[in-house]
């Protein structure tokens, strides 16, 4: 993997959220968002820019915390400009924490604070996927970080996808889609729940069913997507891809089947 690009919008307090094609905009400052993101990524590559990359945003990371929730949003210079952000940025450092747990990347000083984050509620959908997805990574490496009883609890927030033509378990798609059923798949698959894993497909193959547009996906856009409206639209985001593949890739693991 070509990680030059990652690695140049590292700054002196973690990774940059924005760029303008190549050259980073330390003006926007960081967020919690994107340097969870990148610790996911990151603690799987073995080399030296990875590993510059993973010190200097799970660095970020650990000084995000707080135990009522994570901060989100720093400035250029490195001063915190909120206090606990959205749950969605709480939920994401949450899976940072659980695929390093996985990978024997976590560090003492974050264990502590990965299990007092995994015993907050939360009420976002994602949020609680995103949580759901290191914790499941956490335990199916054999981690003893946290208790299988939480990914339990934790299925428990999800709400069941519904019936009828509109499968999914909210009046619209919104972002990060695939990462829904992936948690689903991921938690059956922990559990060795047949009927979670056969939701998670099934919401899956629904899921690929409306992002599809002539044999080619044609993701949801920004603005979201609801019952009848049909793609293409403007501003689909590359967090899309990244999660359909990787939901897609959670499938094929688990059930097989040439089409995953």
């Amino acid at each position: 993997m070509n990680l030059a690009h990652l690695h140049r919008l590292l700054g002196p307090h973690g990774l940059y959220e924005h760029a303008l094609y190549r050259d980073p905009r330390p003006e926007h400052g960081y967020c919690t968002d994107d340097n969870a993101r990148a610790v996911v990524i990151a603690a799987a590559i073995d080399d030296p820019l990875g590993h510059e990359i993973l010190d200097a945003t799970r660095d970020f990371l650990e000084a995000g915390f707080l135990e009522v929730g994570w901060r989100n949003r720093m400035s250029p210079e490195g001063d915190w400009t909120d206090g606990p952000g959205p749950e969605d940025s709480h939920g994401r450092a949450l899976w940072a924490l659980g695929v390093l747990a996985a990978s024997d990347r976590l560090p003492p000083t974050l264990e502590d604070k990965a299990r007092v984050a995994a015993n907050r509620p939360l009420s976002a959908l994602r949020a609680n996927v995103y949580a759901l997805l290191g914790i499941t990574t956490a335990v199916a490496a054999g981690s003893e970080l946290f208790p299988r009883t939480l990914v339990q609890a934790l299925v428990q927030r999800l709400p069941a996808p519904a019936s009828g033509v509109w499968r999914w378990p909210e009046p619209r798609l919104t972002y990060d889609n695939a990462r829904v059923p992936m948690a689903w798949i991921r938690a059956g698959a922990a559990l060795e729940d047949e009927s979670l894993l056969s939701q998670g497909i099934e919401l899956l193959e629904w899921l690929v069913e409306i992002e599809t547009r002539d044999a080619w996906f044609s993701f949801t856009p920004v603005g979201g997507r609801g019952p009848g409206e049909r793609g293409p639209a403007f501003d689909q985001q590359p967090i899309e891809a990244w999660a359909m593949a990787d939901a897609c890739e959670a499938a094929a693991q688990t059930v097989g089947g040439e089409s995953w």
